[in-house]
């Protein structure tokens, strides 16, 4: 039986709190058990998926995949205007929310919310995804 350890999975970063790409760490008789997030670095027990919503008492929660990232992707790529300008992604430009933006392995994106003046949520046709913004260039490169 060949090891999992070192690939890539998807999995629900607890810190982000989002679907995101993790590194395996360990591995049981092939059933993963520990991950670490590419994007942030933490290291937890690895969730195949979004965790359950807790309604509040006595509200109802909506069935369906109406909410899911490519059911609000496919929505908003319908609604897109043909006159809106999509920006191609680069680390060292500024986004604002609700921009277009191509990225050259994500493809089209929108940005869903600005955390602070370096990062910013953009939905992606197959989740959301933490992305840097407003860098320097000469900070991006190697020492």
């Amino acid at each position: 039986m060949s090891s999992l350890i070192g690939n890539d999975i998807d999995a629900y970063c607890t810190k982000c709190r989002l679907m995101l790409y993790h590194i395996i760490l360990v591995d049981r008789d092939n059933v993963v058990s520990r991950v670490k997030c590419k994007t942030c670095g933490s290291e937890h027990n690895y969730r195949s998926a979004l965790p359950s919503p807790h309604p509040a008492k006595g509200k109802k929660v909506k069935s369906g995949l109406s909410n899911t990232p490519p059911a609000q992707w496919e929505r908003m790529k319908n609604d897109l205007k043909p006159n809106i300008p999509i920006k191609i992604y680069r680390t060292h430009d500024t986004f604002r929310l609700k921009d277009v933006i191509q990225h050259h392995v994500f493809g089209l994106g929108f940005v869903e919310q600005i955390i602070s003046d370096t990062r910013m949520e953009v939905l992606f046709s197959d989740s959301i995804k933490r992305m840097v913004m407003n860098t320097e260039e000469s900070s991006l490169r190697p020492v």
